[in-house]
């Protein structure tokens, strides 16, 4: 069947009605004993080597549908209502899950995730393991998550009406926003609005997300006059514009560092000239991240000085500023309890160097909890996720549902 929600169209599956018993996941403290290998810890193993596998980079939208029919078959085989949301000019391909019928845009908790993935080597769409480590790309970054959420709703699979959580998959966060498109954030206009959002995006092993540097995603461009490389004087290099803005803008970038705003200079393009003629076209991709609130509408007038005194064109994809997550929060604390419970560690918060979705869910006033288990590499050739972190956060997550997800 068919259902219409605001500008969205979404192919429902049916709900799977078989009633069995639940499939109990056993918790350790971890700070006392460490957990064995289980049937359950095995399964879930399975699902995130099978999500490893699909190659779901932006490019790929084949892949990363079927990697979303692939979870969506789970949930729903588990009792789940699944909905398969389609591409749009504003949004790639996504895939929103609840635990009853009536309760997708509005739950109080929202499982949210991404599961596309920066392109890597063919290899790395394997799941390897290594000394206590799961390798591959999308291991922490961030299909461990999904995996967790799928064991989650079939350890609930008999009680599943009980709970008012949905679940929330997207296939282009890491495009960052580039025109304009990003499902999480066309959904939150749409009228998504949890009481709060799980999306582990973030933080620090293990960490939540206090504040998340802000963001901006730029092309300059230059244009000059061509001509015969032994007359310079007689035409105008556009090389020269843009180096001249670029290095005037490093400047202000001096003593990079974690606690400062930082410019990423990522591609340089020029007219494809042979040596011996001027060119008439440069354009670079920079990037700028925002450590304090407020930066957004400095750089925004400083790029606009520069930009004016080279003669350059600026086009501005993205700008975001630093958004504040409150540890306080009682739907957040809780989360950040249950994790000194299970992992052992204190949880004091953590500032993010980049941005994630949890954003679009700030904006409107809900708490988020974003925050990385023990893992690294994202981004990297040497992605890896902890082993025991994997089960960890399931079970930190199982027992955050059966706690603020019941209805009483």
């Amino acid at each position: 069947t068919e259902q219409k929600l605001g500008f969205f169209t979404f192919r429902k599956s049916l709900m799977n009605t078989q009633q069995t018993q639940d499939r109990t996941i056993t918790t350790t403290n971890t700070r006392h004993t460490t957990k064995p290998v289980t049937i359950a810890d095995t399964k879930l193993e399975v699902l995130l080597g099978k999500l490893v596998a699909f190659p779901t980079v932006n490019d790929d939208a084949k892949a990363n549908f079927q990697a979303l029919r692939f979870a969506g078959k789970h949930l729903a085989a588990h009792g789940m209502h699944v909905r398969y949301i389609e591409r749009t000019p504003q949004m790639y391909d996504a895939l929103l899950a609840s635990s009853r019928a009536d309760n997708a845009m509005t739950p109080t908790v929202l499982l949210a995730a991404h599961i596309d993935v920066i392109t890597a080597d063919a290899a790395m769409f394997s799941l390897r393991k290594q000394d206590g480590r799961y390798l591959g790309r999308g291991v922490y970054d961030m299909k461990f998550a999904i995996a967790a959420y799928l064991e989650v709703v079939a350890a609930l699979q008999h009680t599943l009406p009980r709970y008012n959580f949905a679940i929330l998959l997207t296939s282009d966060e890491e495009l960052g926003g580039r025109d304009d498109i990003n499902g999480t954030r066309g959904l939150v206009k749409a009228g998504l609005c949890p009481q709060v959002v799980i999306l582990p995006d973030g933080g620090e092993n293990w960490q939540l997300e206090t504040a998340s540097n802000g963001y901006m995603h730029l092309v300059l461009e230059a244009r000059g006059n061509t001509g015969h490389s032994s007359r310079p004087w007689l035409g105008d290099n556009a090389i020269h514009k843009l180096t001249g803005a670029l290095h005037d803008l490093k400047s202000h970038f001096k003593d990079q560092g974690p606690d400062t705003d930082t410019l990423n200079i990522a591609t340089i393009k020029t007219s494809d000239t042979p040596a011996n003629q001027i060119p008439d076209y440069a354009a670079a991709e920079i990037s700028l991240r925002l450590r304090h609130a407020g930066r957004l509408a400095h750089w925004q007038r400083t790029l606009a000085e520069i930009c004016s005194e080279h003669d350059i064109t600026l086009t501005e994809h993205v700008a975001l500023d630093v958004i504040q997550n409150d540890l306080a929060n009682p739907f957040v604390r809780r989360f950040a309890e249950l994790t000194q419970e299970e992992v052992g560690i204190t949880v004091d918060g953590f500032h993010s160097y980049a941005a994630s979705d949890a954003r679009f869910f700030a904006e409107i006033g809900v708490p988020y909890i974003n925050t990385y288990p023990h893992g690294g590499g994202h981004h990297s050739a040497n992605e890896w996720l902890s082993q025991e972190s994997l089960t960890q956060f399931r079970d930190i997550v199982l027992r955050y549902i059966r706690e603020v997800a019941v209805e009483r």
